[in-house]
């Protein structure tokens, strides 16, 4: 385990509150890469020599005893009974020894969790570049496997692949993004995967369950207060089958945003919305066009979230109006506007498929 000048640094920046002496980090080549005493560092440290030939600690009781020492003790610093560093602390012996225990396992901890948040940090690294080879289906996929297997990371139990998406534009932030991530992580099973992809979430499960998301989206909409979508691929049978599950996953979440479905969403969950989001650019301009002439998009836009309400609740003006907060007269009146400037009107079937429709089309 190499500490970083860096990690050193830190490190002696949070044992510096504890004792009101100098602290050294000294690396295994005998230099001073971090100390509270910003001239040390970079120079040569005779004491920190003699503990790695000894591998105990060393009291200097005089700074000319050693090269580039001053009064004080060295301890060696031990990371899985290896050691890898000399904390130096400077000062009279019997005014820092009863410091010298705390400061040495102090520095041990902090280690810990440093190469701890590095090993996290390769596994999420690995993880999503193996995702990123997978979504992008440029590589063949016995080369996938191989790479894969040399980061021990096993896709061959893979079911299905999950994509979340949020709402909200604050969760564009980097670090919210990092505090969600982290979130889903700890609900995952320790060879599940995470990765963040910028646009959005990318999971592969090796459990066929769904109650495992309900789980994670409840938790992510009460503790951060987001919307969310969850696009949920069919199962899994074979790794090649991975990326086309992606595909329809993403597809599927996309939609879910679009239709303002806030919800796990699976293929079953969508039928006209498939078919139209593969309608050439050209035609979708040319329907929407007929349908809403030159009316404003900030009205269309109103128009379509209400006509999503109204078509989730058949037709029913006392539920749809419950939906939106709005009185039942204010929606009656909405709906006859639409008729008015459009010429279709939303509570007569053939009318409302035309709008709804064009409403899909104009979402997506």
């Amino acid at each position: 385990m190499k500490i970083s000048s860096k990690q050193a640094i830190n490190i002696v920046e949070n044992l510096k509150g504890v004792i009101n002496h100098d602290i050294n980090y000294i690396d295994l080549d005998s230099i001073i890469i971090a100390s509270t005493d910003p001239s040390r560092i970079g120079h040569f440290h005779e004491g920190s020599k003699k503990v790695y030939e000894t591998k105990s600690p060393v009291i200097v009781y005089s700074s000319d005893k050693y090269l580039g020492t001053k009064v004080g003790i060295n301890y060696p610093v031990k990371f899985e009974n290896e050691i890898i560093a000399t904390i130096g602390i400077t000062g009279e012996y019997d005014e820092i020894k009863k410091f010298s225990s705390v400061i040495v396992k102090m520095t041990e901890i902090l280690i810990k969790e440093f190469y701890f948040r590095d090993q996290r940090e390769i596994r999420e690294e690995n993880d999503r570049y193996i995702v990123g080879l997978l979504i992008n289906n440029r590589e063949p996929i016995d080369s996938i496997i191989s790479i894969a297997n040399s980061f021990n990371i096993e896709l061959k139990s893979i079911k299905r692949v999950v994509v979340i998406k949020l709402q909200d534009k604050p969760f564009d932030n980097i670090n919210i993004r990092k505090m969600i991530f982290n979130s889903i992580k700890k609900r995952l099973h320790h060879d599940e995967i995470v990765v963040n992809n910028q646009k959005n979430f990318v999971l592969l499960l090796k459990s066929t369950s769904i109650n495992k998301l309900k789980d994670i989206k409840e938790y992510l909409t009460k503790k951060y207060s987001v919307e969310l979508a969850i696009g949920y691929s069919e199962e899994i049978n074979d790794i090649s089958e991975i990326y086309i599950n992606y595909l329809n996953a993403e597809r599927l979440v996309y939609l879910a945003i679009k239709m303002l479905r806030f919800e796990i969403v699976t293929l079953k969950d969508f039928d006209l919305e498939l078919i139209l989001s593969d309608i050439d650019e050209t035609y979708k301009k040319a329907y929407l066009s007929k349908v809403f002439g030159n009316i404003e998009p900030s009205t269309i836009k109103k128009w379509s979230e209400m006509l999503i309400v109204f078509s989730k609740n058949d037709g029913s003006i006392n539920l749809t109006s419950k939906e939106l907060y709005i009185h039942k007269n204010t929606l009656q009146y909405r709906l006859k506007k639409i008729k008015e400037l459009t010429g279709y009107d939303p509570r007569k079937l053939r009318d409302f498929s035309i709008l709804y429709i064009a409403t899909l089309l104009y979402r997506q």
